[in-house]
């Protein structure tokens, strides 16, 4: 529950499972051995606040152009 609520799980297949924890670790400087050891425990038991390490795009964000449509530029001085 822990690794999908902050973002670093989707699914939760046992490969899936291994590679979140190892990207938890390693977001929290740990070592990444995939396992739930008595640091990476510690460290999830530990308060924090609800916002997620990771943001998943959402599809709505993927219809938009990441660049500008007016390539010129303009300038006031004053």
């Amino acid at each position: 529950i822990y690794l999908n609520q902050y973002g670093y799980a989707d699914r939760s297949t046992e490969t899936d499972f291994k590679m979140a924890v190892m990207k938890f670790q390693g977001f929290a400087g740990l070592n990444q051995t995939g396992t739930l050891d008595p640091e990476t425990i510690k460290l999830m038991n530990t308060p924090r606040c609800g916002v997620r390490d990771f943001i998943r795009p959402s599809g709505r964000m993927k219809s938009h152009s990441p660049f500008w449509t007016n390539r010129s530029k303009r300038y006031a001085l004053q």
